[in-house]
């Protein structure tokens, strides 16, 4: 913890933004910590929301263990997309996605509540699914 404030405490000197490692540190360290979550039913609604839960087809976003397009093989009825696996917690969400297509692949988004709304980023891009969220985290800050 102490190195973590220090490496923050030289970029804000040097006036350099923090990288979103420090980000996800700052979440799984927050005084609420990160809480796994398998199922997209379990995620903020506004995270749900962000991520397509409520669309159909190619837009949308299939629950963990869902059908979705895996392969560059298209059903238009499927979505691209499949949730993975998330770690939550009171003003924060790290959350894995599956990305079919072409080159399959797992996207790590790093959510962030605002005043009023959710920030979002891409973390990290892993090459496959976490199985916990301890594999999530340590995946996602390398």
């Amino acid at each position: 913890m102490k190195q973590l404030a220090v490496h923050f405490l030289l970029l804000s000197v040097l006036g350099v933004a923090a990288p979103a490692t420090f980000a996800v540190e700052q979440c799984s360290l927050a005084s609420t910590p990160l809480v796994a979550v398998h199922s997209l039913a379990e995620l903020p609604p506004e995270v749900r929301g962000i991520l397509g839960a409520r669309r159909d087809g190619l837009e949308g976003i299939a629950d963990r263990g869902g059908k979705f397009n895996a392969t560059d093989v298209i059903n238009p009825k499927l979505p691209m997309r499949r949730f993975s696996l998330a770690g939550v917690a009171q003003n924060c969400a790290l959350v894995a996605v599956e990305r079919g297509g072409r080159g399959y692949s797992v996207e790590v988004l790093l959510f962030e509540r605002s005043a009023n709304s959710w920030n979002i980023q891409t973390f990290a891009s892993l090459k496959s699914a976490p199985r916990s969220l301890p594999e999530l985290v340590s995946n996602a800050i390398k």
